[in-house]
């Protein structure tokens, strides 16, 4: 969503929007300790570590690694440590998922659409194409050469109380977590060399990093190199994300030119054959020029052509959301966006000059100005990534599986299309939309249910960000419970419900995983064998748990089964943050 970019760093950007029991012990997965209290074999260092630290040391090793770490997020001084049969079992329950969402795409549109009615009712994908603005993108994808699928898929996954394995939601396209890897891992072994040291690692950041590389170069045209192609990386450039500085930092380590609507003497200009990249001297005089071979997109496709025509609904759409997102804007400048977005009940068009004028007329609430909507166009490229003419790591079109709606049906589309049982399950969720004979029907009994056991629920809108849209059952009044319930037998497709469930616990915190998987049309995928890891302390909240919040990530080390400590244990001191 639109958030990814504008709005905090993109580590605090998870929609982990599960829920916390705090003091109910035995309702949790404690990745650290065992049944019995004991550190599990692997945690053993790492956990005497962590435990004799006070809580001011713990508050310095984050303070001093948020300064390390540009600003943006805090290191947790306890790693998060997996064997390699749980890291396998993440990358193989993935990979799954982002088969089943290729067949989806290609299903979609190549027009056949079989899912309709057997799967997924008409009238859900007509929401959701609805509220992401992506209609407009089905005649160009209908061509063939169009539907290369590629983009990076990171599935949200936490452990329910009996460590079984849950995804939260389904990530693709733009996707936090790209850039953190190393820095993660560099920053937690400077400070616990001796901790580190005893760890038998098999996973190493870098290596993913490489093989993602090699396969850009396959898909290059014409062949990166010296005297080929230019191997480009192109963002907005005014994101102030401190990750997104460390993957062009990697990319670039590894031969990439970065380009932005800000480097004057970097531009990408379209012509029949291609993109080229243009360094320019100081007077503006092109000084070289070379076709680019590949180009990694590290923005949406709206940030450099807003006002193609196919994508014109789907800009003003995120930036109507996020107008309405800020709370600073006026109530006629809000209400006036909202006029605008209403849609013609017959056509289902909205009027997209009136939505361009109520957005100009809020500008200075946003960050995405008229001005700066015209600054970052780049004409032609998105009909030249379209026609193949530019090889890229991000197809169009794919905004609308990120929906929350979408994912509840993630299981059922591994079991049409695969016919395999899903390894990865949704995290333990109800909609109030169900299929029968191939029509939609509201599920009176799941709403009777909500409504009578309120401590055991949490409402979410399918569209909502952070922290908005949620109801966790136990923390809410009579009156505003009542007050949801009502909403969602208005618009029953737009809300889902989840069980209250407590997140696992992790020293003094309760975490989550992201699993990145670099995806393509050849059906190969790359996975890193380095998660993404994110934890937020377990104190008070109103039972949200959302990163943007205090949130840190974690180093995450990848051990052998089998693998135990206990030789080290007598002999490691651990180091400690100077004072």
């Amino acid at each position: 969503m639109y958030a990814k970019k504008w709005s905090l760093p993109s580590i605090i950007l998870l929609l982990c929007l599960s829920l916390v029991a705090l003091g109910e012990t035995g309702q949790f997965y404690d990745e650290v300790y065992d049944e019995s209290g004991k550190p599990r074999p692997y945690y053993i260092d790492a956990a005497k570590a962590f435990e004799e630290m006070s809580e001011k040391e713990r508050a310095k090793f984050r303070e001093e690694t948020m300064r390390e770490f540009r600003g943006r997020n805090a290191i947790n001084p306890l790693p998060r440590i997996l064997t390699e049969s749980e890291r396998n079992e993440v990358t193989k329950g993935a990979r799954q998922r982002a088969r089943a969402l290729q067949a989806f795409l290609e299903d979609h549109y190549s027009g056949k659409q079989t899912y309709r009615n057997k799967v997924i009712p008409d009238s859900i994908i007509e929401e959701l194409l609805d509220r992401t603005g992506e209609r407009a993108l089905e005649p160009y994808l209908t061509k063939k050469e169009s539907r290369k699928f590629r983009y990076i898929y990171g599935p949200d996954l936490i452990r329910d109380k009996e460590g079984t394995w849950r995804v939260l939601e389904d990530n693709l396209g733009y996707v936090g977590g790209m850039g953190d890897l190393l820095r993660a891992r560099a920053l937690w072994e400077k400070r616990m060399p001796e901790i580190s040291a005893g760890l038998e690692k098999t996973n190493e950041p870098n290596q993913f990093y490489d093989q993602i590389i090699g396969r850009f170069q396959e898909q290059a045209k014409p062949k990166l190199s010296d005297t080929g192609g230019a191997f480009v990386v192109w963002a907005p450039g005014n994101y102030g994300d401190s990750e997104e500085m460390d993957l062009h930092d990697i990319l670039k380590g590894r031969g990439a030119t970065l380009v932005t609507p800000h480097t004057r003497n970097k531009k990408i200009v379209v012509k029949k054959d291609g993109a080229y990249l243009e360094i320019r001297n100081e007077n503006g005089n092109v000084k070289l020029r070379k076709k680019i071979g590949f180009l990694y997109l590290n923005a949406e496709h709206t940030d450099f052509e807003w006002n193609h025509p196919a994508l014109r609904e789907k800009a003003l759409l995120m930036e109507a959301n996020d107008i309405l997102d800020d709370k600073g804007v006026k109530k006629k400048k809000r209400a006036a966006v909202i006029k605008a977005l209403e849609r013609d009940p017959v056509t289902r068009k909205i009027d997209l000059v009136a939505l361009e004028k109520a957005i100009d007329n809020a500008e200075g609430t946003y960050l995405r100005s008229a001005s700066s909507r015209q600054q970052s166009l780049i004409p032609g490229l998105f009909d030249a990534i379209l026609d193949g003419r530019v090889q890229t790591n991000y197809t169009p079109g794919m905004e609308f599986l990120g929906d929350k709606m979408f994912h509840s049906y993630v299981e059922d589309l591994i079991r049409f299309y695969l016919n395999e049982e899903p390894i990865l399950r949704n995290a333990v969720s109800e909609r109030f939309v169900d299929l029968k004979d191939g029509k939609p029907v509201f599920k009176d009994e799941l709403h009777k249910e909500i409504a009578e056991n309120r401590e055991q629920w949490v409402l979410k809108t399918v569209d909502g960000r952070g922290g908005d849209g949620v109801w966790v059952g136990p923390k809410v009044s009579d009156k505003e419970w009542a007050s949801v319930l009502e909403k969602v037998k208005e618009q029953p497709s737009r809300y889902i419900s989840q069980q209250f469930t407590h997140l696992s616990v992790h020293g003094d915190s309760i975490v989550d995983l992201r699993a990145l998987t670099i995806v393509d049309e050849t059906g190969k995928m790359i996975s890193s064998n380095t998660p993404w890891a994110r934890s937020i302390r377990m104190e008070g909240g109103d039972g949200k748990v959302n990163l943007s919040l205090n949130g840190s990530e974690n180093a995450v080390i990848v051990v052998p089964d089998g693998f135990s400590c206990q030789q080290n244990f007598a002999k490691v001191a651990p180091r400690r943050p100077k004072k």
